[in-house]
């Protein structure tokens, strides 16, 4: 096999990877978005030391987090819109980058949403 051929199926391989986990980082994403929304929506909020609060956390935290949350899809479309169309590699590092900030999003997601079920007493 020459070298060439190596490095275009290595390209592939690590490009189907990072599609791979951005796939599975968004399917959270979109999971853990849905249950913050339906959380403001139905949970009991209550006041707390002046802070309303779902379970024991505070709502403004479950807000900043859905507004983070939109802010890094508006920055995934803009980068990918514009990388994909120069740069396969650039818009691969891009991508992969971006899965690790909606990874982290979904871990506090995960986080805010185990507080907000558990009792405010």
């Amino acid at each position: 096999m020459s070298s060439d051929n190596e490095q275009y199926i290595q390209e592939n391989v690590n490009f189907q990877r990072i599609l791979s986990e951005w796939s599975e980082a968004v399917s959270d994403f979109y999971m853990n978005y849905s249950k913050l929304i339906s959380c403001l929506k139905n949970g009991n909020q209550i006041v707390n030391n002046r802070e309303i609060q779902i379970g024991q956390c505070p709502v403004s935290l479950l807000t900043r987090l859905v507004d983070q949350m939109h802010l890094e899809l508006e920055k995934l479309n803009r980068e990918m819109n514009k990388e994909i169309s120069s740069d396969r590699i650039h818009g691969c590092k891009v991508l992969s980058a971006h899965t690790t900030v909606i990874n982290e999003l979904n871990q506090q997601a995960e986080s805010s949403l185990i507080l907000a079920l558990l009792s405010a007493s």
